[in-house]
């Protein structure tokens, strides 16, 4: 996204360790429509459906428990514009509540989890992303979202193709294929063949790479989405 987007919402430069109370929020109600807009692509209605909500605790509040799922949401939309502040302090949020035992649902535990071990891979510490990921326990993960579990077995993907790692890499990308048919997402899984697609290139297998490229290509001309769908074509070119 362009600065003037990122300045438009940009959070206001003012502690944010101060009391409010944002109790009034139906957060489990507004996550599951923000997850609506996610499973479907819509990155920008997510983000913009929940910022107002989360604004004022991310400027000045406290972050509640029941808050949780739906800042995280947010921060993965975040992660596809570039929205640098955003994930900065959501993510300043998140390292907090992580060392405290608050009681989140798995859901929010899980996508908790990945953000931090996003923002760990992000900074090129791939150990602690890879540490973070396989210290999520076992029941998290089966009550999760499939599509949650899908956005994991790519990042856990991404750490395991960085140590060359390619069977694995390799395994958690198609893994990530089934998860994002179950969680019915053309765009995740444009994510996912994409993924694979990389994998295959990295192997050298150019004919393999560049049909998975034209599938990821046709899921997002399925899911609205006509940049990645241009990206896609290009890649396989």
């Amino acid at each position: 996204m362009n600065r003037q987007s990122n300045q438009r919402h940009a959070i206001p430069r003012r502690s944010i360790e101060s009391t409010g109370s944002h109790r009034g929020t139906d957060w489990e109600s507004l996550a599951s429509q923000a997850k609506v807009y996610l499973v479907a692509g819509a990155w920008q209605s997510a983000h913009d459906l929940l910022l107002p909500h989360l604004h004022p605790i991310l400027a000045s509040g406290t972050l509640l428990p029941e808050s949780v799922e739906c800042l995280c949401i947010m921060l993965v939309a975040c992660s596809r514009f570039g929205h640098t502040e955003h994930r900065a302090v959501g993510r300043r949020w998140l390292r907090r509540m992580a060392t405290r035992d608050v009681g989140l649902s798995p859901e929010a535990a899980l996508l908790t989890a990945y953000c931090l071990a996003q923002a760990d891979a992000d900074e090129g510490n791939y150990l602690a992303a890879r540490t973070r990921i396989e210290g999520i326990p076992d029941d998290v993960t089966r009550q999760a979202s499939a599509w949650a579990r899908a956005r994991m077995a790519l990042l856990l993907g991404r750490v395991e193709l960085r140590d060359a790692n390619l069977t694995a890499a390799e395994q958690h990308g198609l893994e990530a294929v089934g998860l994002a048919a179950t969680a019915e997402s053309e765009s995740l899984r444009a994510d996912a063949f994409s993924f694979l697609a990389l994998v295959a290139r990295t192997r050298g297998s150019l004919m393999e790479s560049s049909a998975l490229y034209a599938k990821a290509a046709r899921y997002c001309w399925q899911a609205g989405d006509m940049a990645g769908h241009a990206v896609g074509l290009l890649n396989r070119a």
